[in-house]
């Protein structure tokens, strides 16, 4: 149980540390993009391909923590394909929780800490994501 629990607590602290790193990425990236603006708002075309690419790059930053558990779960022989792991941490990090695959029981720990990590960062993803589109209209 305890490994479980450290385990679980390092990964989400990692995750965070990975989704923080891609996100910051993307904030540099959009003032210098946004900062060529000056006083008038961005076009209607370059506000949909700022938004597109910070959405695209938080959905990679997803996609890393994702393999990061599955590649956790693997490791420790939880599942023994690629495919089998991948679809239980999706369905598990998006809370979805279909039941058709579970963790054994001397892990199953670790299932409620992969949904706690997803709606956190989702959380958080969503927060980006409003702030970006806050600053961008207003930046008049």
């Amino acid at each position: 149980m305890y490994t479980q629990i450290a385990l679980g607590f390092f990964l989400i602290i990692l995750s965070i540390i990975i989704q923080v790193t891609f996100i910051e990425i993307a904030v540099r990236s959009l003032k210098k993009m946004v900062g060529t603006v000056g006083s008038r708002a961005p076009s209607f075309s370059r506000f949909v391909i700022t938004l597109t690419g910070i959405s695209s790059w938080i959905l990679i930053s997803t996609g890393v923590v994702i393999w990061m558990w599955s590649f956790t779960l693997l490791s420790l022989g939880i599942f023994n394909t690629w495919e089998e792991t991948i679809y239980f941490t999706l369905v598990d990090f998006t809370t979805l929780g279909f039941g058709d695959v579970n963790l054994p029981y001397n892990w199953r720990l670790l299932s409620g800490f992969i949904a706690a990590d997803g709606f956190v960062l989702f959380g958080l993803n969503t927060a980006v994501l409003i702030e970006t589109m806050v600053r961008l209209r207003a930046d008049k």
